[in-house]
């Protein structure tokens, strides 16, 4: 949970309740010098400006306080197709998310095969953060009908038994992943998607974001590209032995991706290098950020992580 947070927090609420960092009311914090301080809008505001976003950079939080949202019970589970173009699905899905209540949260998710007991499958999991059953099941129809809708399996459930430890494969792997933010999830964009995608073949997840999501200001914490419509996250798996021809074509397609997006979700990310933190914060962002760090943490000591470098004003 406080990696998640101090990252963003991406979840099921995202649209209704923004991201788990916009949810943190306060921190207590264990910073280098061994100092133990709160961080909250009116105590050490700079600080808590940084935590909700910057990871782990500036201390160690040892106590988080949440804002939390009365919640009895939630509509959710998948709804899967049969489909060879994934273009005209995504348009679809797309059209429908754009007019959907913020309650509405969706993922749309294709994965490849991973042996007789995991076929290759396409599916958009949706979760209605509501226990309205009418006002669930109206705003899931449109989904229900969109190109090579197959079945779906979305039923009332406690949101806890919404959230699943997904299962890695057991055969070793190369794992090549790429992610980044679509301002607009154009036509373009999604013709470019569904094109690398066939070429890949490896995991596409497509996060709607919007609602609560683009309410907070893009200055206001250290979580940038706030005016995003969706996240856009690919893993291409390689065996262990691919040779480096192999990664390079990976990066080579998802190039073809990349001028529709802006920036990338580090919780999303294996790479830690200077290209990939400059690539999870905007330039105005990064700066301010390395400025709290010089003065919380001069000497970088915490530094194995997507370290920001301190730099003095």
């Amino acid at each position: 949970m406080g990696g998640l947070t101090l990252g963003g927090g991406i979840g099921w609420m995202v649209r209704k309740y923004g991201l788990a960092l916009d949810n943190l009311v306060k921190a207590e914090v264990v910073t280098a010098a061994g100092e133990i301080v709160t961080a909250s809008p009116l105590e050490q505001p700079e600080l808590f400006w940084a935590l909700r976003g910057g990871g782990g950079n500036f201390g160690v939080v040892t106590h988080f306080t949440f804002r939390a949202h009365p919640l009895s019970t939630v509509h959710a589970g998948p709804i899967r197709y049969d489909v060879e173009d994934l273009a005209p699905l995504l348009r679809g899905w797309r059209d429908v998310m754009r007019g959907a209540p913020e309650e509405l949260n969706a993922t749309f998710l294709a994965m490849p095969s991973f042996g007789p007991e995991m076929p290759a499958s396409t599916q958009i999991l949706v979760c209605y953060a509501d226990s309205d059953e009418a006002a669930a099941e109206a705003a899931v129809e449109p989904l229900r009908g969109l190109l090579g809708a197959r079945d779906a399996d979305i039923r009332e459930k406690d949101y806890v038994d919404v959230l699943e430890d997904p299962q890695p494969p057991e055969a070793p792997l190369t794992i090549v992943a790429n992610n980044g933010f679509a301002p607009d999830f154009s036509d373009d964009a999604i013709d470019a998607i569904a094109r690398v995608q066939r070429e890949l073949g490896g995991v596409l997840m497509i996060r709607s974001l919007r609602g609560a999501f683009n309410l907070v200001s893009a200055d206001e914490t250290a979580f940038g590209f706030r005016d995003s419509e969706m996240l856009v996250i690919s893993a291409a798996f390689l065996p262990p032995d691919a040779p480096p021809a192999a990664t390079d074509r990976v990066r080579a397609l998802w190039a073809e991706v990349s001028p529709f997006l802006a920036g990338s979700y580090g919780n999303f990310l294996s790479g830690s290098d200077e290209q990939a933190i400059a690539a999870m914060f905007p330039l105005a962002t990064r700066s301010r950020l390395a400025a709290i760090k010089h003065r919380y943490d001069p000497q970088n000591l915490f530094s194995q992580n997507q370290n920001i470098a301190p730099v003095s004003t």
